[in-house]
């Protein structure tokens, strides 16, 4: 019997590979699903765009198996302490290979797979995506989550319209900054009700007295994969709510999720249409300094250098621009709109350096002969 070593590779957006370790399965009818389903959400169905790495497997080599080891899921010395990641998927692979109700023919290791593996029937599971509401100024259910206070559960219970089934289970995920659709959690739906009067919508800031609002309780069931597990939601992006017998979601990672640390300033860069998108811990940062910076056209490549001054910071300044396009420059706004690649290029201290310093890099940029200052 011959057995897969298989090493999967997988890309953020950022180009950052992350790795599991080598792992040596001892199924071989299951490589040809592995990777088959690792190479799908590479394709053009994937809900990433298309300057992201999509995960993929690579370096397949076959081994003689251990015939002591043959018909199991073995271990080595090299990843008997592997990270948790390995292990859930080991334990995954695990069931699928003695379970009658996956076949052999299936191509893909799908979030429905997971749900059998833990006994929960996918025609009782609701999938809910929550995505940036696209409006620079205020919560992302990802900002939300991050929050830990209850206030997603609080958004999610909200509904304008019956769409969760009571006596069934949501199985939420949140989109992060980097375009990945990432689960947060199962919850029970236990009752339905009307909202008091007086409560707030945690994103709108609205009042939302008499809407739907459902009674969940948190499920810990598949508690090992929160924060953890990433999917491939699909081209159906509006479609925030599915049903999960009828949409096979394949797995798209394993891993432990951290939001990505601030790069630096000379690092930095943000288009002004995906401010709303930059981590809450890039958006503090960048509250706390000002500085001048650079806005190129990317359609023309045109420069223009503004300063954050007074009582603006730099996030106040990008928020302007990601808000009405042009800041209130008269240049930028007879332009119509565009949109601009954002950079940060000296963080000064007081008003007068900035003044100063904008001064300077207008010069060796000449942005008023050749891009958009014109003063």
């Amino acid at each position: 019997m011959q057995v897969a070593r298989l090493t999967f590779a997988a890309r953020r957006c950022s180009d950052r590979p992350f790795r599991i370790s080598p792992l040596t399965i001892y199924e071989a009818k299951f490589r040809e699903k592995l990777t088959n389903n690792f190479q799908k959400t590479s394709g053009p169905n994937s809900d990433r765009s298309d300057n992201q790495h999509q995960p993929c497997l690579s370096d397949i080599e076959d081994v003689e198996d251990n015939k002591s080891r043959a018909g199991s899921i073995g271990c080595t010395s090299r990843w008997e302490q592997a990270r948790p990641d390995v292990l859930a998927l080991c334990r995954v692979l695990s069931t699928l290979s003695q379970s009658e109700e996956v076949s052999t023919e299936e191509t893909m290791l799908t979030f429905n797979d997971i749900l059998r593996k833990e006994k929960i029937d996918p025609r009782k599971v609701r999938l809910v995506r929550h995505h940036f509401t696209g409006h620079p100024e205020r919560a992302k259910p990802y900002d939300l989550w991050l929050r830990r206070d209850g206030s997603l559960e609080k958004y999610q219970r909200i509904q304008k319209k019956p769409r969760f089934k009571v006596g069934g289970l949501l199985a939420t995920f949140v989109v992060t900054p980097y375009g990945q659709t990432l689960f947060i959690g199962l919850y029970s739906v236990v009752g339905l009700e009307k909202v008091p009067a007086g409560v707030i919508d945690p994103i709108s800031g609205k009042d939302v007295t008499g809407l739907h609002f459902y009674r969940t309780r948190p499920d810990k069931r598949l508690t090992e994969y929160m924060a953890r597990l990433s999917i491939n939601w699909g081209a159906a992006g509006q479609a925030w709510v599915q049903r999960a017998h009828k949409n096979e979601k394949p797995v798209t990672a394993i891993e432990n999720y951290a939001e990505p640390p601030f790069p630096g300033f000379t690092k930095f860069t943000c288009d002004s249409n995906r401010v709303a998108e930059m981590p809450q811990r890039w958006r503090e940062v960048l509250k706390n300094v000002k500085g001048v910076y650079l806005l190129v056209c990317k359609e023309t490549g045109k420069q223009y250098v503004g300063s954050a001054k007074g009582d603006d910071s730099l996030w106040g300044r990008f928020l302007n621009y990601a808000e009405n396009g042009h800041g209130g420059n008269v240049e930028l706004k007879a332009r119509g709109p565009r949109v601009y690649q954002m950079t940060v290029l000296e963080v000064v201290n007081s008003d007068s350096d900035a003044a100063v310093i904008e001064e300077a890099w207008k010069r060796k940029l000449m942005t008023r002969q050749f891009g958009l200052n014109r003063n």
